[in-house]
């Protein structure tokens, strides 16, 4: 029979039906060892995201929790004094038994959430729970899944065990783990200059990617880039996406201090500052953070286009249609950023987020690489295969007068 374990609104305590403590035992350890965690890393956020957890549906093998197998359903609930701890409907699996298929999912989730919401009693849970999952109407079924992790919205995991405790913040938040993409990045001082002001971040271990643009003069500007790059470079592993980009924007906003206290302090007029770009992926979404002039492109199908907007004067005069576009970059002010980590502004991370699929390249690069390149010559070199490597090499060939750093990103 299909049993349930956990909170219901209508009770002050646990409620366990049907549901032995060979699975009990082992199941509430785990839980309650990862919602400490989950507490501990996310602090006053942690209600709110527990309420907010979509229901994963799960199927384990014999051994994972207990010597049987089990199906069942994971919902977010509360006690009647709004204490929080998820509420289990599952089954345990007879070792000749048919896996449920998706249509028992379906139906245990479905009551599962109205019961909660309801405020049923267990009894009145129970009542409108499916047939039990080796009953012989959902035998053999074409739509089976396999063992894992998933969502009714077809989030999957294929994980056969249960989740580390940082793996259970991924169910938290609705999210799949990382899969790790393939990433190269290059950079250079150029034909011209005699430093490199340009730094990067390439963690591809956590779905995250930098690049940054130093200025300030006399050396003030690797200063900035670099402490920009190594904020988020030192990120830990295991956090979740909302807890990366959080990350990020606290990180940035540290360095953005930090440098206008060393400009504060200068005696030279040195103001050290940097732009950034930041992009993070998981699975098919991505987020992109940036402040300045530093650019985030995206090849599709052999077709790129420019994810990120300039903060530049140019590309604010040429909105207001005060300069045609094709004169922007040879203007006198073309260099003039008006938004970066360091400035005497407060700063402001623009964003923009969306999917990815299978075949697409992302492409973060400082000016250096869009100045000596055209945009349609870049596209040629990405749609080609060539990797920062490339870009360099070509940048290179047509003069680039300034630093060069091209990071790209295999989906």
């Amino acid at each position: 029979m299909t049993g349930v374990y956990g909170k219901l609104p209508s009770y002050g305590d646990f409620v366990r039906r049907g549901l032995p403590q060979s699975f009990t035992l082992p199941w509430d350890a785990w839980l309650q060892t990862c919602l400490g965690a989950a507490s501990d890393a996310l602090g006053a956020d942690f209600d709110g995201v527990c309420a907010a957890a979509p229901p994963w549906r799960f199927r384990l093998p014999p051994g994972a929790c207990g010597e049987s197998g089990v199906a069942g359903v994971l919902i977010s609930s509360l006690d009647s004094v709004g204490r929080l701890f998820p509420l289990t409907l599952a089954e345990l699996l007879p070792s000749n038994a048919t896996a449920p298929d998706e249509g028992w999912y379906a139906a245990l989730e479905q009551a599962g959430l109205a019961g909660r919401d309801q405020g049923d009693s267990v009894d009145a849970l129970l009542a409108t729970l499916p047939l039990a999952a080796t009953a012989a109407g959902f035998a053999a079924a074409e739509d089976v899944p396999a063992p894992g992790w998933w969502t009714r919205d077809g989030r999957r995991w294929p994980l056969g065990v249960l989740p580390s405790t940082e793996q259970f913040r991924n169910l938290l938040h609705g999210e799949v783990p990382v899969r790790r993409m393939l990433s190269r990045a290059m950079t250079h001082r150029g034909a011209v200059r005699s430093r490199n002001e340009d730094a990067f971040v390439d963690r591809s271990d956590i779905g995250l990617w930098a690049v940054a643009d130093g200025a300030g003069g006399h050396g003030a500007g690797d200063i900035a880039s670099a402490a920009a790059a190594a904020a988020l470079a030192d990120l830990p592993a295991g956090l979740s996406a909302a807890e990366v980009l959080s990350q990020v924007r606290q990180r940035m906003a540290g360095v953005h201090a930090e440098l206008q206290r060393q400009a504060a302090a200068s005696t030279k007029g040195e103001i050290p500052a940097t732009t950034i770009v930041v992009m993070m992926a998981r699975g098919e979404h991505f987020a992109c953070l940036w402040a300045g002039d530093s650019r985030a492109y995206l090849l599709r199908d052999g077709r790129l286009s420019q994810m990120t907007r300039d903060h530049s004067l140019v590309q604010e005069l040429v909105e207001s249609g005060a300069l045609a576009a094709e004169l922007a970059e040879t203007h006198p002010q073309a260099n003039v950023i008006t938004r970066a980590i360091g400035s005497s502004e407060a700063l402001e991370l623009d964003k923009v987020a969306g999917r990815v699929v299978p075949g697409d390249r992302l492409l973060l690069c400082t000016d250096g690489l869009f100045k000596a390149l055209s945009e349609a010559d870049i596209a040629q070199l990405l749609a080609g295969g060539g990797g920062p490597e490339a870009l360099l090499e070509q940048a290179l060939k047509a003069g680039a007068r300034d630093n060069v750093t091209a990071l790209v990103i295999e989906v």
